[in-house]
Parts: C-alpha cells; structure tokens; sequence
C-alpha cells in the first residue's frame, strides 16, 4: 500500500478561511473531511468514484464528522478499519434503512432482482445497496432470475 501524506492549513486571508492540502495519492482514499475548531465542516470526494456512489461517500463523510475530534481530518477510504466499516454501515442505513425495505417487501421468504430494481428506484440508490441491506439484515433469499 502506497504511504499517504496529507497536509491541512487553515488561511486566514481577508477573514476567509481555506484549506490547503496536498496528498500523495492512495488507491484506497477517496475522500476527506475536516471539522474546524467551530464544528464548521468541508466534505472533498474524488471524481474518481462513479457518481451513482457519491451520495453513498457524501454520507460515509457524514458519518466520519459525527466521530471525529475538531479541528481534525478524517478520510474515507476502501480500508477495512473499525471507523470505515461503521461509516459504510452508517451510509448504507441512511439511505436505504432496513426497516422501510421490510416494509415494502412485505412478509415473504423470498426476494427477486426484479424485486431489488423496483426498491433502488423507489428509494433512489443503487441496486447495489438494496441488495447489501437485505443480504446482511435480513433472512430473505435473493434470487437472481
């Protein structure tokens, strides 16, 4: 794994405040958060990702500014650290919670991807995350047909 510097500067220029940052690049990193001293917060995500999954990193962001300290960095990347997985669960719960997919699958054994499809349209995510949620909370069967 490459090594990863990363840099913050508060400026003060004409009573604005900016950030400066400069990073060696990471494959797994893409993206950071900084919480000033007055909880003021400043999300940056890579246009690497593809932009069905930005929501999906914009609240995994959220999730790192609700744990983090002030006036400190914190990233979102493909790790498998304890704060990465909470903020993906946290994401993942966010967007698609489980209880209103049960909800509108009703009481059934048995999930189609036809099924998957029509719950990502309704709730506006990927199909992707449909899928994660159901697998991982629930002990319905998906079938791919």
């Amino acid at each position: 794994m490459d090594n990863f510097v990363f840099q913050v500067e508060w400026i003060d220029s004409e009573g604005d405040k900016g950030l400066r940052s400069s990073r060696r690049e990471m494959s797994s990193l893409f993206g950071v958060v900084v919480a000033d001293h007055e909880s003021n917060i400043k999300i940056a995500l890579s246009e690497k990702k593809l932009q069905s999954s930005h929501l999906f990193s914009y609240c995994r962001a959220l999730s790192e500014y609700f744990t983090m300290d002030l006036d400190s960095v914190g990233v979102v990347s493909s790790t498998e650290s304890w704060s990465q997985q909470v903020s993906r669960a946290f994401a993942a719960e966010f967007l698609a919670p489980i209880d209103a997919l049960v909800e509108k699958l009703g009481e059934r054994d048995v999930v189609f991807r036809d099924d998957i499809a029509e719950l990502s349209d309704t709730v506006h995510v990927s199909e992707w995350l449909i899928r994660h949620q159901i697998e991982n909370q629930t002990s319905m069967l998906i079938i791919d047909d």
